[in-house]
């Protein structure tokens, strides 16, 4: 999962984007389904794997600000992160509805 998330953040875009930022949402989105995987393949604390996340987002941008046909931009990052708290917290509701 991660060499397919990877292509696609560091490949060439060849696709148009009809809509702006709706590569924010893929971000989002994306990371929240890594955010998901890497908590079902570790049992690691949750702050462990948002530093992670935080580091691959974080490796994501500076490699985009050195490819000529890509950009860094701090709002990717964001949305990053933002998908990866999110699953955590979807993570938590669910968590405390099983419990009652």
């Amino acid at each position: 999962m991660l060499a397919a998330f990877s292509y696609l953040l560091f490949g060439q875009p060849n696709y148009p984007q009809p809509i702006a930022h709706t590569d924010k949402l893929g971000h989002l989105l994306g990371f929240a389904a890594l955010a998901m995987m890497l908590h079902l393949a570790f049992d690691w604390p949750r702050w462990r794997q948002l530093l992670v996340l935080a580091g691959y987002a974080g490796l994501v941008e500076l490699v985009q600000s050195r490819l000529p046909y890509r950009q860094a931009d701090p709002l990717d990052f964001a949305a990053d992160m933002t998908g990866a708290l999110l699953f955590h917290l979807l993570l938590m509701l669910v968590v405390r509805w099983q419990s009652r």
